[in-house]
């Protein structure tokens, strides 16, 4: 049982340092430039070694982006389940997102760069997997959304459409920091996204104001 339980180890161990190389290469030269050849030479293992792990260079890709999307998500979703408040709930979902994407900026700047085109170069199944993937996502914050209704923090509106709308505010925010370097921290705009998700951009007092004719 350890003889079987160290060579699974030693697996993983192999597998993940493969993994760790393939994404600096794709963050630092993109998807199509990258060979297996230059991953195996990274990674410090014979490139047939990499062929153990993965059928090809697309499926080596096609596992990271999941495993990664994977990671984002069950981070969120613990992250968000350790709170009642449907306040902090949505706060907490916020920075881990923002966070996470800071972390891996390199990566998903490539990633978002490359999607179009490597959806129908990786796998038939690699665009269907992602939009299932962020569909499941969707209902964990519509739960949360629902949470936010029931403790009267949130408007009685349709709990899947704030979802979309809470992540469409995150993703524009992401989106933008990662076309456009800046110094500044993506976790720092948390409070920016929060306030505009809970308050909006009107001035609420102003248009009080116009509808008393004042």
């Amino acid at each position: 049982m350890q003889q079987m339980s160290r060579k699974k180890r030693e697996y993983q161990a192999r597998r993940s340092e493969i993994l760790g190389a393939a994404e600096r290469l794709f963050a630092s030269k993109g998807f199509h430039n990258t060979t297996m050849a230059e991953i195996a030479q990274e990674s410090e293992f014979a490139i047939g070694t990499l062929y153990q792990f993965f059928k090809n260079k697309e499926d080596l890709y096609y596992t990271m982006v999941i495993e990664k999307l994977d990671l984002l998500y069950s981070g969120i979703g613990n992250k968000v389940h350790r709170f009642k408040d449907s306040l902090k709930k949505i706060e907490s979902l916020i920075k881990t997102q923002l966070s996470f994407f800071q972390d891996n900026r390199d990566f998903f700047a490539i990633f978002i760069k490359e999607r179009g085109s490597l959806e129908a170069t990786v796998n038939e199944d690699f665009g269907e997997a992602l939009r299932q993937k962020y569909l499941s996502f969707i209902d964990l914050v519509t739960q949360v959304m629902l949470t936010g209704i029931e403790q009267s923090n949130l408007k009685d509106l349709d709990a899947r459409e704030m979802a979309w709308a809470l992540l469409g505010i995150i993703n524009s925010f992401v989106f933008q920091w990662i076309i456009n370097p800046q110094k500044v921290s993506l976790v720092s705009k948390s409070v920016v996204i929060m306030d505009l998700f809970l308050r909006g951009t009107g001035d609420v007092i102003k248009e009080a104001q116009r509808d008393k004719g004042t």
